[in-house]
Parts: C-alpha cells; structure tokens; sequence
C-alpha cells in the first residue's frame, strides 16, 4: 500500500485519537427509549444515521469540501464551511464538530506536519533559545525568586498562543487560574519590591 492509502486508513482508524468515543448521536436514548433492543434494530439504527441522517449530509459536505480544495477554490469552499456551519441542528452537534475537527487539525499537523509548518517549528526553537538565554542573563539584575515567578506566566502565554492559532478552547477554569496566577506574579514583585526599596532605604541611611 502507498503512503497516501496508510495516512488516509489512520485517518479512519477508530483509534485516531480525536475523542470520537464521546459522542453516539444519541443511541444511549433509543436504547432507554426502547428503539434499540437488538442486532437488528441496531442495525437499523446505524443505517439510517448514514443513509439517512447526519453521515449522509457529513459525506456531501466532505465531496464539496473536497471538490473545491482540490480545485483550490477557497472561496467555495469557506461556503462549504459555513453551510456546515448552518447545518449543525443543536449546541451539542456543535460542539461534536467543533471538538472532532479541531483535535483532528491539531493531531494531524503534528504528526504531518508541513514544509511551512516545519520552518515555523525552527523558529518557535530558536526563539525558546534565545529567550531562555535572556532569561538567564536577565539574572544579572533581577533575583531568581522574581525570575522564576514571571516564568509562570510561560504557562498562560502558551495558552492564549494556543487559542489564537489552534483553536483550543480557553475554559472558564482555565481563565480563573490564569488570573489567579497573573495576581500571583503582581504581588510577588511588589513585595519584592518593597522589599528593596527598604535595603536601599537602610544602607543609605543606617541606624545609629
């Protein structure tokens, strides 16, 4: 098999880690429901999701998408995205397609990722040298304690970095710790300081 026929076949995979195992398009309800009580009715089920429901509209969006990518006709197809769009009945569909597409992008891009995008992984390295060689020469005027709180805020760079460029969620817990931690840097350098400021204070003036 080619290259192309084993990247598509992981695409399929079941195993493709993009938490499709979360969602059943409601077949936990029919079950209690009573419409799913067998093979058969499973069965029946299943065929009427992909005849019928949301497998066969997902199949005609993904061969115009396709359609229009392969003829490089953006603009056709951001109408294909935003029909999509249009199309996803309820929050929860939503918010499937969302998750679903985004962790695929994201997994995809690392395991795949493009001349461009390996250019961009340079840089990102080059720049991570180059801050952690200013880190440690910023040493030179600023104590480790104060240094090593601002490293903190590293974490909450990289999470607004990545809800701008992957599409990664910002949760409300995630905005709370966030805020809690950017407190925490401000107080810890105030202190800090005030801290000097009362040594600079004493060796200028000493007690008798």
């Amino acid at each position: 098999m080619t290259d192309a026929l084993y990247r598509l076949l992981a695409w399929l995979s079941p195993a493709y880690p993009i938490g499709g195992f979360s969602y059943s398009h409601g077949i936990e309800t029919a079950v209690e429901e009573g419409f799913v009580i067998n093979r058969v009715s499973l069965v029946a089920w299943i065929q009427t999701v992909l005849g019928d429901g949301t497998g066969r509209v997902d199949g005609a969006l993904f061969a115009a998408a396709w359609r229009a990518a392969d003829a490089r006709n953006w603009p056709a197809f951001d109408a294909v995205a935003e029909r999509a769009a249009a199309w996803r009945g309820t929050s929860e569909i939503a918010l499937e397609s969302r998750q679903q597409g985004g962790s695929f992008l994201s997994i995809t891009r690392t395991a795949w990722p493009q001349p461009d995008e390996w250019m961009a992984l340079l840089a990102t390295s080059l720049l991570a040298i180059g801050a952690q060689l200013l880190l440690t020469f910023s040493l030179r005027w600023v104590d480790a304690m104060t240094v090593g709180v601002i490293s903190q805020l590293a974490v909450i760079v990289s999470m607004f970095l990545g809800a701008q460029f992957l599409q990664e969620t910002i949760t409300p817990m995630a905005a709370l710790g966030a805020a809690l931690t950017i407190g925490g840097v401000v107080g810890v350098v105030y202190v800090t300081s005030l801290a000097k400021r009362v040594v600079a204070a004493e060796e200028v003036a000493p007690e008798a």
